[in-house]
């Protein structure tokens, strides 16, 4: 993500500033609203690279080796290898966002995804040609 500033805050002002903003989000019950929220804090990239990591979180969930998560989402084999680590980190601790990245609906929206990948990549690959 882009820094805001070169300028780093104090440890207590960084936990403050994060501590607001934690609060702010959890009375968020609205999806246009925090729509628009993320929309004034976050660039496109940096909202698409959010997605990209719940959409791993899930890929890796359901047990996807790292190579095919790296190509469905664009993203490298050490990328995907840190969130695995970072995600398997968090199951152990039984920390909350296992629970939503087990929700069914989230692997519902991953399908079309690991579909399109294996129409695309992976039967062709299967053939001995290999699509760019």
């Amino acid at each position: 993500m882009t820094p805001v500033s070169r300028y780093k805050l104090t440890p207590e002002d960084e936990q403050r500033v994060l501590d607001t903003l934690v609060s702010e989000l959890t009375k968020i019950t609205e999806r246009d609203k925090l729509a628009s929220l993320l929309g004034l804090l976050l660039s496109n990239s940096e909202k698409i690279m959010l997605a990209k990591r719940m959409a791993a979180f899930v890929m890796i969930e359901q047990e996807i080796p790292d190579s095919q998560v790296a190509k469905v989402l664009h993203l490298t084999r050490i990328t995907v290898a840190k969130l695995r680590l970072t995600y398997l980190l968090a199951k152990e601790k039984k920390d909350p966002v296992v629970k939503i990245v087990q929700k069914p609906t989230l692997r519902e929206i991953i399908k079309p995804l690991l579909k399109d990948f294996l129409l695309k990549y992976a039967l062709p690959a299967a053939m001995g040609r290999i699509p760019r």
